[in-house]
């Protein structure tokens, strides 16, 4: 596993491979400053020259705080 990478859903890019917190993070400030309430993280597997998303959980937020979507 390379960490932690995750997209805002109007986005055109994933962000790089980091620990779980700093891609929470990171994609909350990226969700905010879209102006999108959702996002998705997962775990980064190596792919050959990139990578791919698994076990992704989408994240909303409910006007207060960000929470996984069940």
């Amino acid at each position: 596993m390379l960490g932690y990478s995750g997209y805002v859903e109007h986005s055109d890019f994933y962000i790089r491979p980091q620990s779980y917190d700093d891609a929470f993070n990171f994609l909350c400030q990226l969700a905010e400053e879209s102006g999108e309430s959702t996002f998705y993280i997962g775990k980064a597997k190596p792919n050959g020259y990139d990578f791919d998303l698994e076990s992704v959980t989408e994240v909303v937020f409910d006007g207060y705080d960000w929470v996984k979507s069940e």
